[in-house]
């Protein structure tokens, strides 16, 4: 089982657990929703249905808001399944990881959200910052020829974090949305809402955020840090404590996507079942 990398081994756990879905009464005894309201929607099963729903909303967003360059219908509206119409990811661990690379913070604190992809956010929002190392930031993230000598000067010059700038609370919260519900999620009907069914010991934890109701001040702090492998980290922060962070792999891994964390502390438990009590009942 060790070989199995943790891609497959979150294959597995979600086939176990959609087998227990359909054949006992675990989902509506964690979640409240019948099998009938749910859609697996996880953009990495070949052929989804949802997959037209995701294109539908991608093109609606590029009528309205211009086309990135290779934007990725896939993320347009993210997440593992609907509930009802709320978004939810579906993990086989119930903390941030080592793999993950989470900086300076315990593991224990966060979940990973989204597979991050800040040039979305950049492209589309840099706007909400009004950085000028960030705009720079986009231009390079989308050159074809990236100027390296620069980028290792913003390693030096953000080899801690450094805040930058303060954000209201109502651009942080339309940008969380963005990131973690998907840059469309709003095309299409999707609920300003995300829940977590998470693996946490021998129990299944129902989770939901919901920052409009939760964040206690209008302004948000924002940090940057750029770590020696060419990490980039975007740490979102209230009252000291940090609420959000997105990241972005460095140059070794061609500046792909890496992880965002959210804080748990921020995260309502709605409600855990124990997992074998319900696969004793598959026999």
């Amino acid at each position: 089982m060790s070989n199995i990398s943790a891609t497959k081994k979150g294959e597995k756990f979600q086939e176990l657990l959609w087998n227990l879905f359909e054949n006992t009464t675990m989902l509506y005894d964690l979640t409240g929703y019948e099998i009938s309201e749910i859609l697996n929607i996880d953009s990495k099963i070949k052929d989804n249905p949802f997959k037209p729903v995701k294109n539908k909303a991608k093109l609606l967003f590029i009528k309205e808001y211009g086309k990135m360059p290779n934007i990725n219908s896939s993320s347009s509206i993210r997440g593992d399944l609907l509930l009802g119409r709320k978004i939810g990811d579906i993990k086989n661990y119930g903390k941030a990881l080592g793999q993950m690379h989470l900086q300076n913070l315990p593991n224990d604190n966060y979940i990973k959200g989204i597979d991050s992809n800040i040039r979305y956010l950049l492209f589309y929002h840099s706007d909400i910052f009004n950085v000028e190392d960030l705009s720079d930031l986009k231009n390079f993230y989308f050159s074809s020829n990236k100027d390296m000598t620069w980028f290792e000067t913003m390693k030096e010059k953000y080899n801690t974090l450094i805040n930058i700038t303060s954000i209201g609370k109502e651009d942080f919260v339309y940008m969380f949305h963005f990131m973690e519900l998907g840059y469309a999620w709003n095309m299409v009907g999707i609920e300003p809402s995300k829940s977590f069914i998470s693996k946490v010991g021998d129990d299944l934890e129902y989770k939901e955020i919901d920052l409009d109701d939760i964040l206690e001040d209008d302004v948000v702090d924002v940090d940057l840090m750029i770590d020696d492998k060419g990490y980039v980290y975007i740490y979102f922060y209230q009252n000291g404590d940090p609420i959000y962070i997105l990241s972005q792999r460095g140059e070794k891994e061609n500046f792909c996507s890496n992880c965002s964390f959210i804080n748990k502390n921020y995260m309502k438990l709605v409600n855990k079942v124990n997992i074998d009590k319900y696969v004793k009942m598959l026999g």
